[in-house]
């Protein structure tokens, strides 16, 4: 059978298949399948590499507890599946670390010169930035003389009164508002990710039942991750738009630079990297896409 025809099966059908060909039963709908394809009468019956396909009891073990007792090199793993929640892990220990992080945004001002001190020519270079976080602003200051320098930070609330000016140079309630989005969503997607890891370690440790469990598993997963990849990303593209409006206006004289700052950029490919690996049928598609334009070049 086909390997689009399996997935058309749902998981209790998949396992009957799995049963009458004394295979094992662990795992999600897409580990099933490719159990089933890759045991298909066409190819190398899956006893030749070791695993037992005497005893139902090792059949119908949790995954965990098949590894202890079976090892893993007679596992077919998914790459695609352990690249998911590797990544999943790493996005949400890093959403945690960007939420106290002030290099959301930044707007820099540097001005470089050179003034005669008792005859000699001193180079003079003044370093003035702010760092938008999502709870505040970081001031951070530099001062060279020469071969001397200086250098100073304050922190600023987004409630500081410099924020509540009628002027309100340093843009406080617009980035506030951009930061609030982003606190939001990424709240969100902790608590799905989270969710989604410690039901798939659960599941892997028997203490979900599977029989109950595992119609609803597969949707659970499915949803799941798409909400890991869309709410994260949805959050940092509306923090880009809501940040590239900022207008420096008299803010250094209107001579400074501004940009998204190195955190955003960091969860931005974490998330695209994310993404690839949750949609991998498009990303191979996309990959031989290339591959081929390449080849005919």
């Amino acid at each position: 059978m086909e390997k689009s025809e399996l997935s058309s099966l749902t998981v209790a059908e998949l396992k009957d298949k799995l049963k009458s060909k004394g295979l094992p039963l662990s795992g999600n709908k897409s580990e099933l399948i490719s159990r089933l394809n890759d045991n298909s009468d066409d190819k190398k019956p899956l006893k030749s590499k070791g695993i037992p396909l005497d005893s139902k009891s090792n059949q119908d073990k949790p995954f965990f507890q098949y590894i202890s007792e079976n090892g893993i090199k007679n596992l077919d793993i998914d790459r695609w599946e352990v690249g998911k929640y590797a990544l999943g892990f790493f996005m949400v220990v890093f959403m945690l670390i960007s939420l106290s992080s002030t290099s959301w945004y930044s707007v820099k001002y540097v001005d470089e010169s050179q003034e005669d001190f008792f005859g000699d020519e001193v180079d003079i270079k003044e370093s003035y930035e702010f760092k938008y976080g999502l709870s505040g602003i970081e001031f951070e200051s530099e001062m060279s003389f020469g071969m001397d320098s200086m250098s100073e930070s304050i922190e600023i609330d987004y409630d500081h009164p410099l924020c509540n000016d009628d002027d309100d140079e340093l843009q406080c309630g617009k980035m506030e508002l951009a930061s609030n989005f982003i606190k939001i969503f990424f709240w969100l997607s902790i608590l799905t990710t989270a969710t989604l890891l410690g039901l798939s370690i659960a599941k892997g440790f028997g203490k979900v039942d599977s029989t109950i469990f595992d119609v609803d598993y597969d949707k659970i997963q499915k949803w799941g991750w798409h909400s890991t990849v869309l709410i994260p990303l949805s959050a940092l593209l509306i923090y880009a738009i809501i940040a590239f409006t900022y207008d420096i206006g008299d803010l250094f004289g209107g001579e400074g630079t501004s940009g998204l700052g190195s955190t955003w950029w960091l969860m931005f490919l974490l998330n695209l990297g994310l993404a690839a690996v949750v949609y991998n049928e498009k990303t191979t598609q996309f990959i031989e896409f290339v591959k081929e334009k390449l080849q005919q070049k």
